[in-house]
């Protein structure tokens, strides 16, 4: 699994942690990493971690993830295109399936509406109800 804007990485934790994932966490933002690895370490898991932007992740960093994950990191019109490319050069490197989860900003939308028309992309409502309810959406990729 590769989960992609990270930010303290509990996504890729989570997968970690539940299900034995082997988990490379990448953020353009290295000063995130010491927060991931404290979550981590709390967590007792191992995470390995790249610094880099989405327009330089390549076919070769991805050729080996199942899944690429990304959680509200679409939330400036100028992460679209980026983001769009990465997730194209993600399925050109045989990754098979690719969700992302956001609140349901502007910039998001754009880049599920490309993914849509590009990838046969689907684009699902998702709510929790508790502890607090809260809504978004998960972009959902298959090669």
């Amino acid at each position: 699994v590769m989960e992609i804007g990270c930010g303290w990485g509990i996504l890729g934790i989570f997968c970690a942690q539940q299900f034995k994932s082997k988990v490379t966490a990448v953020d353009a933002d290295e000063h995130v990493f010491p927060y991931l690895d404290a979550h981590a370490l709390l967590n007792d898991v191992s995470i390995t971690q790249r610094v880099a932007r989405y327009e330089e992740l390549t076919a070769s960093d991805m050729k080996s993830q199942k899944m690429v994950l990304g959680g509200d990191i679409c939330f400036w019109p100028k992460l679209v295109q980026p983001l769009f490319n990465a997730i194209e050069t993600a399925l050109a490197a045989g990754v098979k399936t690719i969700i992302i989860a956001d609140p349901g900003r502007p910039p998001f939308h754009k880049l599920a509406c490309k993914c849509e028309k590009a990838f046969g992309a689907e684009l699902i409502d998702w709510e929790v109800s508790h502890p607090k309810k809260q809504s978004g959406e998960l972009l959902v990729i298959k090669a």
